[in-house]
């Protein structure tokens, strides 16, 4: 997170840092207005496990009543959810 109240994903999502950012994702949704900013442009390695907490952070979001914004989305990001078939759950969730 920043002070402009954006999520910044860090450089690398995978298998090794999803239970320590899942915390951080929590506390994000938890202290945020109705609209949640996600940068992921400076995403660079995203794996499965990755993926799949963005999915369901994505849609607690959407079950808390709030919405995603995605201000940048990274080619590894795009093309590793498009591979798991979860880019459009992931990415078009306004």
């Amino acid at each position: 997170m920043n002070s402009d109240n954006i999520l910044l994903l860090p450089n690398e999502l995978s298998i090794e840092n999803v239970s320590e950012y899942k915390d951080a994702l929590i506390e994000h949704l938890e202290t945020s207005s109705s609209v949640i900013t996600v940068d992921g442009s400076g995403l660079s390695r995203v794996d499965t496990a990755g993926v799949q907490l963005l999915v369901v952070f994505v849609r607690q979001i959407i079950a808390n009543g709030k919405k995603v914004k995605w201000q940048g989305c990274s080619d590894a990001l795009q093309s590793t959810a498009a591979q798991l078939g979860l880019k459009q759950q992931l990415l078009d969730c306004n």
